[in-house]
């Protein structure tokens, strides 16, 4: 099973290694899907734990922080049933990253300076004063 979208990561990627010296990342996502019910604060909400492996994992780990927004595609999409602490069970919705895309920021994250405001150009009095009847063509 495959599951497409946008996703925003709720916390910062957990890069490890596997004995054998794979780099594993380890993202916890929010899909939003949906509209708010009346009097819902929020748009309701899938938790999904998902995996990069490899050198892929090591050269996107610095770029992806908490907040960003991405286009995912994850892959082998399966429920896990785990132990919770206080010994009931508890699921998680998993998948394997297939696809990465960057699709937009948090501005709050964002650490460069705004851009400086652009000066509107002075509008033409009269748009067609400066043609000629001479066509060039």
């Amino acid at each position: 099973m495959q599951l497409i979208g946008l996703a925003r990561l709720t916390a910062e990627p957990e890069l490890a290694y596997t004995q054998s010296q794979t780099a594993v990342l380890r993202l916890r996502l929010v899909y939003s899907y949906g509209q708010k019910g009346k009097g819902d604060q929020y748009k309701p909400s899938q938790f999904v734990q998902a995996s990069l492996f490899g050198s892929r994992a090591e050269t996107l780990q610095p770029y992806l922080k908490k907040g960003s927004m991405i286009c995912v595609t994850l892959d082998q999409v399966n429920v896990r049933t785990y132990n919770k602490s206080d010994g009931s069970q508890g699921v998680s919705l998993e998948g394997i990253v297939q696809s990465l895309e960057f699709a937009g920021g948090n501005d709050q994250m964002d650490d460069s300076p705004a851009p400086a405001p652009r000066a509107m150009p002075k509008p033409i009095a009269d748009p067609f004063a400066e043609l000629t009847d001479d066509i060039p063509f």
